[in-house]
């Protein structure tokens, strides 16, 4: 920890160079004024205040569990004779995996079980090929200690999760014949251990040694899981710092968690289980055809997040689980591709991962898991949406009222998140410069991308590659009827936040209701005036039909002489053809219109016979309304 500090001194000092910079850019005349509106601005502060204490509480409860309760109950673990179980079966899924990485993990696993001689080591590797299974063994039998390692292997051809149900199975009968065999009872076995690894895990030295007398010590834990540690391969600096920046965060709410006897998530990467938590049928159906219903993805079939599913089993069941904070394990990933593609990918898969299991779970209730932890999991479904409160609010602030709030802004988020990489560093992170943009980054854009999962949670993509292979799944496409419907919602969603924000801070403004009645008589006398100017019309031209079309034709003959006499005026004598021409115009239109008259009178004078009665009807309806709209509009106020 002194370690970090001392590194995290430099990076400190800059950032709080740039904020002086940007405090002094700032004029007097800027700080003085009253721009913000303080009713919305008091809401948007209390919800920053609630983030902030949420982060600092898990703070407090990290620290308090690992200097005072932690140590108390590492102490009572190991303090008791045998505390070691006397079978640990370890379930490794390995698909295509880089075989320099396969060489460190099965060493490490060799060297674990030589350091625990009195533990029965097996291991179930669910591989993906013949010569996978090969390499294993070359690997176990040229290792210290991979003499004490049985092995047995499952073929993986339909994905991960089918094929640690597979290996679960297997490992549930092989220890039932080592029960059998020692003459023993499933009872007398109830301290054995499962371990769940990942196929690119590196256990540390001890690692084994340290995480198993606590089953002995508890017997209702039902699960312990570690710290991890990136080893991030052919990634840029800006990837691995991300690495370490989610890793540091990971073990800070880990801490506070397992305060509660509970945890978030039993990683997939390395989790020891007690063996009968989770060598069940139940279990082994909950990793094989875990389902979620979904109004319009209809049944979900979890491709991804085994260790979801086992999380909630266990927590379903009332089983314990705690986080051991001194025990590490390394992360061996490779990671080649850009920064912001890597990052949306992941943001995208852990988040709909969480939200596919986090609403089941919430229905436990807080009976079965605790209040803190309880409202953790709540907090995941709020979080998405009130982290983005305060930047669209200042954004808005920002275009609308003045520019001086983004200055304002960048200068609270950087002290702020200055504040929380810092007490990260005490918690031993090596922080660098970039850190503090990589924490709002990884603030805003996880909660921008959580949103976006939570209306996709059928969407799912797993892909690996490696050895020259590669594998992908895919499901939740939806039929082109439908296809809309997530974008629709994120959409329409996100607006929603917006004009919410933007009512807060006083941007927009909601329809005042005091001047309601006066907006309505000012619509009633306008189509009060309407119906009676068209009821009126309506009755000139009726009542003398003919007198409207020599209005008309006259009106025709008035501007067909207005043509010629323009056209004569520009054109002068220059063109004396065009000249007549728009004279002749004028004379055929007479002429056409005394035509029209003729013709006309006759028709005109039957149509207004038979229609005077419907327009009387009319005028009589129109009045009728008239009166109706006056007698509605209530009277102006005093």
């Amino acid at each position: 920890m002194g370690q970090a500090l001392r590194t995290a001194l430099l990076p400190t000092l800059g950032w709080l160079l740039v904020i002086a910079l940007m405090v002094l850019a700032v004029p007097d005349w800027a700080w003085r004024a009253k721009m913000l509106r303080q009713g919305g601005l008091l809401i948007i502060g209390v919800l920053g205040i609630w983030r902030y204490l949420w982060y600092l509480t898990h703070m407090v409860r990290g620290l308090f569990y690992s200097r005072f309760v932690y140590p108390q109950m590492r102490y009572s673990a190991f303090i008791q004779r045998d505390p070691y179980p006397q079978r640990v079966y370890f379930l490794i899924p390995s698909y295509m995996e880089n075989p320099g990485v396969s060489a460190r993990v099965f060493q490490a696993l060799a060297r674990e079980a030589g350091s625990i001689p009195s533990v029965q080591v097996t291991a179930v590797a669910a591989l993906g090929s013949e010569e996978e299974e090969e390499h294993v063994r070359q690997i176990l039998a040229t290792t210290d200690g991979g003499s004490r390692v049985r092995v047995a292997f499952v073929r993986q051809s339909q994905g991960k999760r089918k094929a640690m149900a597979d290996a679960l199975r297997v490992i549930a009968t092989l220890r039932a014949q080592d029960l059998n065999l020692a003459g023993i009872s499933f009872d007398e076995g109830y301290n054995d251990a499962v371990v769940f690894m990942d196929g690119d895990t590196e256990m540390a030295d001890g690692t084994l040694a340290q995480c198993l007398p606590f089953f002995k010590a508890y017997p209702n834990t039902g699960a312990v899981t570690t710290d991890e540690i990136g080893r991030i391969y052919d990634a840029s600096p800006l990837v691995r710092e991300w690495f370490a920046l989610k890793f540091i965060k990971r073990h800070s709410v880990m801490k506070s968690l397992s305060l509660s006897r509970r945890v978030l998530t039993l990683t997939g990467r390395f989790t020891v289980f007690r063996a009968p938590a989770v060598l069940s049928e139940e279990l082994v159906q909950y990793l094989e055809n875990d389902t979620v219903s979904n109004w319009l993805y209809g049944r979900i079939r979890f491709l991804m997040g085994d260790d979801k599913s086992t999380w909630f089993c266990l927590i379903k069941n009332g089983w314990e689980m705690l986080y051991l904070p001194d025990v590490a394990i390394y992360a061996l990933e490779t990671r080649s591709d850009n920064f912001f593609s890597l990052t949306r990918s992941l943001y995208l898969r852990w988040n709909g991962n969480t939200l596919r299991t986090n609403t089941r779970a919430l229905r436990l209730g807080p009976g079965r898991m605790g209040w803190f932890v309880w409202w953790a999991i709540l907090d995941q479904r709020v979080s998405m949406w009130t982290t983005l409160v305060a930047p669209i609010a200042m954004t808005l602030l920002t275009l609308f009222v003045s520019p001086w709030f983004a200055l304002f802004y960048l200068i609270w988020m950087v002290s702020v998140r200055l504040m929380q990489v810092v007490m990260l560093a005490a918690q031993g992170h090596h922080m660098r410069f970039v850190d503090v943009p990589l924490q709002l980054y990884d603030q805003w854009f996880s909660s921008f991308y959580k949103i976006v999962a939570s209306f996709r949670l059928g969407k799912q993509a797993w892909h690996k590659s490696g050895a020259g292979n590669s594998a992908l799944q895919q499901e939740g496409r939806l039929p082109l009827s439908r296809a809309w419907v997530p974008a629709f919602q994120t959409f329409f969603s996100l607006l929603a936040l917006v004009l919410f924000v933007g009512l807060l801070t006083g941007v927009l403004q909601t329809p005042r209701l005091d001047k309601l009645p006066e907006a309505l008589g000012w619509a009633t006398g306008q189509t009060v005036d309407a119906v009676e100017t068209g009821a009126e019309r309506v009755g000139t031209v009726v009542r003398d039909p003919a007198g409207a079309v020599q209005r008309g034709a006259a009106r025709v003959e008035d501007g067909a002489r207005a043509t010629g006499q323009a056209a004569d005026a520009a054109l002068g004598g220059a063109d004396e053809a065009v000249g007549e021409a728009a004279r002749a115009t004028g004379r055929a239109v007479q002429r056409g219109a005394d035509a029209v008259e003729r013709v006309a009178d006759p028709a005109l004078d039957a149509a207004a016979d038979a229609v005077d009665p419907a327009v009387q009807g009319t005028r009589a309806v129109g009045a009728a309304a008239a009166d109706a709209a006056r007698d509605a509009v209530p009277p102006p106020a005093n």
